[in-house]
Parts: structure tokens; sequence; C-alpha cells
């Protein structure tokens, strides 16, 4: 028989009474600092508190010792110690069964490059254009062949362009290759506490997120890295905080992109998106401040973007129904390829233990083989499973614009909605920090003719190939350019944010003014000769 001391039988039944109570009362004992307006999920979602257009909010993070170690901890299993990969995201991960990769003949034969090809790119880090340009790859195809846990697989032998192997998202041979694209894992979520103004937030989940940029910013040594928060993460061990939000929010996400130093491409992309009539998330400056509990107090991380989560506030605020299914595609099926859906690829968001039926659907009528023998019909079975409209109104920003990583190059960085008003699954634009850049360099982004191979990227070669559907692109080209993606509109935007920008870092005594600068009149630059492109297409339309 089993005696417990006196006061750990007190805690037991405590504890045991407290989780046969329904959820109700247990939310009858709030904490102290609870206040309806800001932590409940009663309250209205505040946009205009939590992703303000005109201003910079400051969001203080403390972690308690055991909640820094062991996300440190987590981060060393997934790529190994801190700051040991150089100025860029080489050698490859460590911790218990991923060997870093240890000499440049290794990361050779895994690249099938030669070894002196591999010495000069490395040579050239934090160039990432140049790598890339030298190696024929884009960063997340190198990231993916010798950074991510999993390893890399080589190349089936088929040759791509200039006789460089196919990797996913290259061309015809998207899908092809068996490289991974994606981390095994998300980093663990450990609790903090937030303070935004005057209210703080208790056990609040906490994690780092992103793929390329994570993996490079922790091997470098960046204390800066992208990540999410959760309100209600933690809600099953501290019931008296169940359904915590933030104004509103349940999750927000923070991207600080190295690739970015105008700050702005994340933000500015999502408003053009809206703008022109597709659904995107919300999103604002943040300055981050962050207490690691190692006695040094709050440490400024430097300032990000806030971006709402596709499957918690945006289908509540640009949807009619937000019971449909939330898919987050990544990988060889992502690019809708004939015979390629595969549901690891489709990584579900919301209602997990739904099927596949509407991707499924999309998947049978792109590739009905209506299209050649009656298009019409094709495209009318299209359109009843997939929002056309809204995916060529965001065909046209994305390639005016111009973004190199996402769906025409990239197999990622979109999100599907099946909206169960409409029945149809909607296109949402995500992680847009690689846009409004011509010379990004890391691959080319698309054309405005829409140069692609049909069958590698069929949501786009199938669509241009249809005439009505071609109208309706150039019709959306013509909208944008003249009224949103305009230089003057553009302009004062960038100069707007900027004067934000270079402020808050002015008074916080930073150096790196003159990068914003520089990267501010590049943008401005951008919208100036996108205008003149587009003008010069459309004319050769007419």
């Amino acid at each position: 028989m089993l005696i417990l001391p006196r006061g750990c039988f007190f805690a037991l039944a405590l504890m045991l009474i407290v989780a046969a109570l329904p959820a109700a009362a247990q939310e009858s004992a709030r904490p102290a600092n609870w206040s309806d307006a800001s932590h409940d999920n009663s309250a209205p979602i505040d946009y205009d508190l939590i992703l303000p257009d005109d201003r910079i909010n400051e969001l203080y993070i403390a972690f308690s010792p055991e909640a820094w170690q062991a996300e440190e901890a987590d981060m060393l299993e997934i790529y190994g110690e801190r700051g040991t990969g150089g100025r860029g995201a080489f050698p490859g991960p460590g911790g218990p069964g991923r060997p870093a990769l240890a000499d440049i003949a290794e990361i050779a034969e895994l690249l099938n490059r030669s070894d002196d090809a591999v010495r000069e790119a490395l040579a050239l880090i934090p160039d990432f254009a140049a790598v890339s340009e030298n190696l024929g790859m884009s960063i997340p195809e190198i990231m993916a062949a010798i950074a991510l846990p999993g390893g890399f697989a080589p190349p089936t032998g088929e040759a791509g362009p200039g006789g460089r192997p196919r990797f996913p998202g290259r061309g015809a041979g998207a899908g092809e290759s068996p490289v991974r694209l994606e981390l095994a894992r998300n980093p663990i979520w450990v609790p903090v506490t937030i303070q935004f103004g005057d209210e703080v937030w208790n056990e609040v989940g906490f994690r780092y997120k992103g793929n390329s940029t994570l993996a490079s910013g922790w091997r470098t040594g960046k204390s800066d890295l992208p990540f999410k928060l959760d309100f209600d993460e933690f809600e099953d061990a501290h019931p008296e905080l169940r359904n915590q939000r933030f104004y509103g929010f349940k999750q927000l996400s923070f991207s600080r992109s190295d690739f970015d130093p105008s700050l702005q491409r994340e933000k500015v992309a999502a408003d053009i998106f809206r703008a022109a009539g597709v659904p995107a998330p919300e999103t604002a400056f943040y300055a981050v401040y962050v207490d690691d509990a190692q006695g040094k107090g709050f440490d400024f991380w430097g300032l990000y973007t806030a971006i709402e989560l596709p499957d918690d506030t945006l289908i509540e605020t640009q949807f009619a129904s937000d019971e449909g299914n939330m898919y987050k595609p990544s990988g060889s099926g992502a690019a809708f390829m004939a015979g390629s859906f595969n549901e690891v690829s489709f990584d579900k968001e919301t209602n997990r233990s739904s099927g596949y039926e509407d991707i499924l659907a999309l998947f049978e009528a792109l590739h009905d083989p209506a299209r050649l023998s009656d298009p019409a019909l094709w495209r009318s079975q299209l359109e009843t499973v997939f929002n056309v409209e809204v995916f060529l109104r965001w065909l046209a920003a994305n390639t005016l614009i111009q973004n190199w990583d996402t769906y025409g190059a990239m197999p990622h960085n979109y999100y599907l909605y099946a909206d169960e008003a409409t029945e149809r699954l909607t296109w949402i634009p995500w992680d847009n920090n690689m846009a409004l850049s011509s010379t990004a360099g890391l691959r080319s982004p698309l054309s405005l003719d829409m140069q692609v191979e049909p069958d590698a990227w069929p949501l786009i070669g199938y669509l241009m190939e249809q005439p009505g559907y071609a109208s309706q692109y150039d019709e959306a080209l013509a909208e944008i350019s003249a009224e949103i993606f305009t230089p003057e509109r553009m302009t004062a935007i960038y100069e707007s944010n900027f004067a934000m920008l270079s402020s808050y870092l002015r008074d916080m005594a930073r150096d790196d003014i003159e990068a914003l600068r520089e990267a501010t009149d590049e943008l401005i630059e951008h919208v100036h000769e996108r205008a003149q492109a587009a003008a010069d297409y459309l004319a050769n339309r007419a």
C-alpha cells in the first residue's frame, strides 16, 4: 500500500477536484492580472491596437531559467551548437544521430559539385546570392541538402538545365528528387510571460519558427530569431488561463529576416495582396525585448514584423465561415503536378482528423482530360472546387511585385482554405520576406508573361493556357499596376515606414540606419522598374 505524505495527499486531492470541475468553474479562478477586454476570448479582435500601420509596438518576453534551458537544449538537438556554423549556414547539424558535415569534400559529394565550386561558394558567405549562383541552387535547396534533420538523398540522376541535377521546385523535374525541404519537426513550445503596455499574460507558448532563416540564424549565433506565440498553448496545465487571448489573437508569428535589410517586405507585400482583393494576413512592426533569465534583464532583440496566423483570426475576419479545412502546403505535392498528391505535403492546420477530399478534388479537376478536349467543361469543374479569380489576382500581384520564394518557383509559402460558405479552396499567400525585389539572386522570379513549364506548375501553366483566364490575369495586372503598386503610392508607404523604423533605431543608438536607407531606396527603385515592365507587357498584349 502506497502511503503519501500529508502534503502530497492534499495536493493530489486538490488536483483531482480541479480536474473534475467543468471548464466554467475552472475559469472562474482567473489570475489577478486577467482582464476580459485584453485576455478573454469573448473580447473582439483589436487590429488597431495589436496590428497597427502607423506605429511600432513594444513587446516584452520573459523566460524562466527552466524554459530558456529547455528551448536551448531542443535547438541544440535540432541544429547543433549555436554559433558554430561560421558566417553562413554551414556545416550541417550536430546533435544525437546528426553528426556535423566536417569538410568540404563531404559537402561537395552531397551536392554533386566539385570541391573547388563548394569552396568558392562558401567563401562568398554571407553573399547568399553569389553562393546560390555559384552552386546553381537556391538557398533553401542548399539548406535542405546539408543543414536540415534527415540529411540529404542524392538526385535520381536526371539532368536539369545546364546539366544540373533536379531538385523539388526546379522546372519540369519538380518533386522528383527526394531532397527534404522542410524540418523534420518544429522546435518545442515553452512557457513565457508577456508584457504589452500595462498588461501581463502568463504561461504563453513560445517557440522558434522557420526553416533556412532559423537554421542559418542559429548557426551564426544570432539571438533575434523568428518565433511564434500561442496564448493558450498551456491551458490544459493551467485551466485558469483557458482560452487566453491577446486582444482577440490566439497566436501571432514574428518574422525577422536576414534577407531583408529594409525590414518592410513582409508587411508591405501582405498589404498589397489585401488591397488587390487577395486574403492575406494583417501585419505590424514590433520592437521585441527578451529576458532570457541569465541575469541581464531585458535585451533588445530587434525590430520584427508581427503577422496574424491564417488559421486563427484571418479566417474569422476575411471569410464567411471559419469552420473549413486550412492547409499549409509544402513539398513535392504542393506543386500540384499530376500524381504528386501525398498527405505530408498538405499539413492540416485545422480539422486535423478530417480527410483530404477538397485537395483531391482540386487535383482531379486540374488534371482532368477535359482541359484539352472540352476547355469550357474543364473550367467549370475547376471553378467549382477552386477560387480561380482570387488565384489569378494573387498571381498578377505576386508577379508584378516579384517573389522568387513561392509557387511557380518553390512549392511552398502559401495556405489553402476550404471555405465552407463557397465550398471552394482559396489561395492565401504567406512568408513574403523575399518579395519586392528583382535581384534577390536566389532564383529568378516569374516573368509577367508566365513562362513556366505547364506540367511542373499546373496551377499557373494550365490556367494561363486558357484565353479567358489569361485575360483575367492581364486585367488584374493592369488594375494593380495602375491603382495599388504604383511608384507614387508605394514611395509614400516606403518612406513612411522608413521614418518609423529609422526613428526607433536612432533612439536605440543603433548603427544600421544607413543600411535601412539604402534598402528603402532599392524598394523605391524597384517599384519604378516594375511599373515600366508592366506598362511594356500590357502594351504588347493590347
